[in-house]
């Protein structure tokens, strides 16, 4: 399967949609942005049912994943 394949089939997903607007926006204001807060938003997008306390608190292999 192509890259361009797997992103047409991926932005398909609406939480996948949601998270890259959220990080595309963080890009795009280019300013003092709140990174941290960004890629929080887009942890609990992609994975509504995350303990909110688990995000961030380990770090995540290939293998865990």
């Amino acid at each position: 399967m192509s890259n361009l394949k797997l992103s047409v089939d991926l932005l398909g997903l609406e939480n996948v949609k949601k998270a890259y607007a959220i990080a595309n926006n963080a890009i795009y204001f280019n300013d003092n942005s709140d990174y941290l807060s960004a890629l929080h938003e887009i942890c609990t997008v992609l994975n509504p049912q995350v303990d909110l306390e688990q995000i961030g608190n380990s770090f995540i292999d290939d293998e865990n994943l």
